[in-house]
């Protein structure tokens, strides 16, 4: 094929959400106001800032406004101003410096420039080449993830026994992990990293030391897990769907227990009381049939969830990478698995299959069909299936015909 369905965000995305969650940092883009833009308005959506309750730092994303001149020449003078000013201006830890696509096609030495400006100002700068050509937002992540394991984590064979990294959880809130959270603290764990959410400089340089590593998303942190592992022999457990679904969320805690040596008396009988509370909710469910339309994390996340309640799923849209995950992974969910495929005949499934709700990561493919925004909280945990549940019936009461879009 010579053309392609924009279902996909480019490198340059997946490593801005990634390296903006730091705490007094700030990103630079070598790149048009646009890069800026709309990378920014996105990651305030998906990574949680747009819910914030109380005040929060929303992340410090600019670019040098590249003009026609730039395109050609290059914008190295730009570039220098523009971080002095930054440096000068907001005292960051750390400036990022990334290069989109115009920039990298053209040669801009971003690698000697951060170099100069370390040395200048005692702040450290770093390159990002994050082209979008490079690869999608997968990609990004992982140059992230190198990123920072490269000039952050201090390894060392010393282990503190207390301290445990959660990884890949990119929401300002922590909702997806706050059930790992309350696990580690039950159990007398309160040093917990949270990589890259929200991490400061320190909490980095503390990473190695870790006797133990959460993954909460494969896409997000399974790179960066085992590299851990090979330099600093780190363990992990979990993956993309471990804290969604009763089922998955228990068994996920219970690594935790074990690895811990600690009872899981408590854990058990949580365990045994949210399954006794889906019963209600799968009796008035009952016959009710759902599409996913969402990535790889959520598509098998909430179809574990969907199971649970008892509802029948049509059909899986998502995309995946061989490297982690392929279509037999989402066959016990569903017959109906479309993987990296062209998303032009969703549309007429959709019409011709007319499913009760549609969750969907990917809003822009189920459109023009309506919907019902999520709950601001996350579906994880021992009570995400029975808030899912819950929040299904409300709808059917709507007066529309529903659909349920699940951010990401």
């Amino acid at each position: 094929m010579y053309y392609c369905m924009p279902y996909k965000s480019c490198s340059l995305f997946g490593s801005l959400r990634y390296l903006s969650c730091i705490k007094n940092s700030v990103s630079l883009i070598n790149g048009p106001s646009g890069c800026a833009f709309f990378n920014r308005n996105n990651i305030v959506v998906v990574n949680g800032y747009y819910t914030a309750i109380e005040k929060v730092q929303i992340p410090k994303i600019f670019s040098i406004d590249f003009d026609e001149q730039d395109v050609i020449f290059g914008a190295q003078s730009k570039m220098e101003k523009a971080i002095d000013d930054i440096i000068k201006k907001y005292d960051p830890e750390v400036v990022f410096l990334f290069n989109c696509c115009v920039s990298e096609v053209i040669g801009e030495d971003i690698d000697s420039l951060a170099k100069q400006k370390q040395t200048e100002h005692g702040t450290l700068v770093l390159p990002v080449h994050s082209a979008g050509f490079k690869g999608d937002h997968k990609f990004g992540m992982r140059m992230a993830c190198d990123i920072l394991f490269d000039n952050f984590f201090c390894h060392s064979n010393e282990k503190c026994e207390d301290r445990v990294n959660i990884l890949g959880d990119l929401d300002y809130h922590n909702r997806s992990s706050k059930v790992l959270i309350d696990v580690l603290n039950e159990i007398g764990i309160n040093n917990i990293n949270h990589i890259p959410g929200n991490a400061s400089v320190n909490e980095l340089m503390k990473a190695s030391s870790a006797s133990l590593n959460i993954v909460t998303c494969e896409n997000a942190s399974r790179h960066l897990a085992n590299k851990f592992l090979d330099n600093s022999n780190i363990p992990y457990i979990g993956n993309d769907s471990g804290l969604y679904g009763i089922d998955n969320t228990y068994k996920t805690c219970l690594e935790i227990y074990n690895f811990f040596n600690k009872s899981a008396s408590k854990l058990d009988m949580l365990y045994q009381s949210s399954k006794k509370d889906l019963h209600e909710i799968r009796v008035k469910l009952e016959g009710k049939k759902a599409f996913i339309v969402a990535g790889t994390r959520r598509a098998i996340g909430y179809s574990n969830i969907l199971k649970e309640l008892g509802i029948e799923i049509q059909v899986i849209f998502s995309e995946s990478e061989e490297k982690y995950i392929n279509k037999n992974d989402f066959l016990p969910f569903s017959e109906n698995v479309l993987l990296n495929e062209s998303p032009e005949d969703l549309a007429t499934i959709i019409e011709k299959e007319r499913p009760d709700f549609i969750l969907s990561t990917l809003s822009e493919l189920i459109a023009p069909h309506k919907y019902v925004k999520r709950l601001s909280d996350d579906f994880a945990g021992f009570t995400g299936s029975k808030r899912m549940g819950e929040y299904l019936l409300s709808s059917i009461n709507s007066d529309d015909r529903t659909y349920l879009r699940i951010q990401e």
